[in-house]
């Protein structure tokens, strides 16, 4: 799977968590991604990214820590009244971790 696509459908995931309010979309994605990373499969399409050596664990790291986090705000967040909200910046904060991670053009750093 190309990254770039893989990070829209992170994307994507996030707007869908703002709608539904459950955190599920973010569950998925984090443990997805987690699982791409261990099997090596994020591979970019453009010169604008580049999963190095160091990109890969990098992105196992995250996505391990993040998927955790996603499955206890899934209980912990769950009184809160903008459940959407919280769920919706969790996924934009960890598809700009990833993009930041993986980005080789500076001007893809500055947006993640």
């Amino acid at each position: 799977m190309t990254l770039e696509l893989w990070l829209l459908v992170l994307a994507l995931l996030a707007l869908a968590d703002l709608f539904t309010k459950k955190g599920i979309g973010s569950l998925v994605g984090g443990a997805a991604t987690l699982y791409l990373s261990l099997t090596r499969s994020l591979k970019p399409a453009t010169h604008l990214f580049h999963m190095g050596d160091l990109a890969h664990p990098l992105y196992i790291f995250i996505s391990g820590i993040y998927t955790a986090i996603a499955a206890y705000s899934i209980w912990y967040a769950s009184h809160l009244e903008r459940r959407g909200w919280f769920w919706l910046w969790m996924g934009v904060f960890y598809t700009s971790m990833l993009t930041f991670v993986a980005a080789d053009h500076w001007l893809v750093l500055i947006t993640g």
